[in-house]
């Protein structure tokens, strides 16, 4: 393989067809074309966000350029984007945030049970992870 796209293509497609078998355990949560980009000096971070009951956070960015896949592991999830409306996934569901992306609205969708994501963030290496919008 000759870069990070063929493989992430190559996995994708493995994925596709292991969901297309009948006894296969894998299924797609989601799936989305990336944006163009040179990744040179870029680093992915994977992190398991634990949210309180009734928490929510403030509106933030992340690294630009760069971008966001997220996944709700267990309860709900209130997400937004810019100015679109907020949404709330369940767990197995999946949010993207482009580059750029002011991730307005970021919280627990419960004031009852606590929520999990995984976010993986990736971004150049010598931008934080997040800073406040």
């Amino acid at each position: 393989m000759t870069n990070r796209r063929e493989a992430l293509l190559l996995l994708s497609a493995a994925a596709a067809a292991a969901q297309n078998t009948p006894a296969s355990p894998l299924r797609v949560a989601g799936a989305r074309d990336l944006p163009k980009m040179v990744t040179d000096n870029w680093r992915f971070e994977v992190v398991e966000i634990t949210v309180p009951p009734g928490a929510q956070s403030p509106a933030h960015f992340h690294p630009n350029p760069g971008f966001v896949v997220g996944y709700v592991l267990e309860g709900s999830y209130r997400f937004a984007i810019d100015d679109q409306p907020a949404q709330v996934l369940t767990a197995g569901q999946m949010f993207y945030e482009p580059p750029g992306a002011k991730h307005s609205t970021s919280g627990n969708g419960s004031t009852t049970k606590p929520a999990r994501i995984l976010a993986i963030v990736f971004g150049d290496k010598s931008q934080p992870l997040s800073r406040p919008a």
